[in-house]
């Protein structure tokens, strides 16, 4: 979520959306940088580095599905 402030005094403040492209892109980094995390958890033995890096892989399908619907309805 981005906000844009305008004008002189920040009288005009605008929301500016993310796009499917970009929130598609996000999801891949999320998923890739949970892919890293969770083979370094698995080498070390680490749990929560584990763990993490499902997570992170979680989150990068639910940005990639934002962006999939987002372009569903364009």
């Amino acid at each position: 979520m981005e906000f844009q402030v305008r004008g002189r005094y920040a009288k005009e403040v605008t929301y500016m959306a993310k796009s499917s492209g970009r929130d598609k892109a996000e999801g891949a980094l999320y998923k890739v940088g949970g892919r890293v995390l969770q083979v370094i958890g698995s080498l070390t033995g680490d749990r929560k580095k584990k763990v993490k890096g499902r997570l992170g892989r979680g989150k990068g399908s639910v940005k990639d599905r934002e962006g999939r619907l987002k372009d569903l309805f364009k």
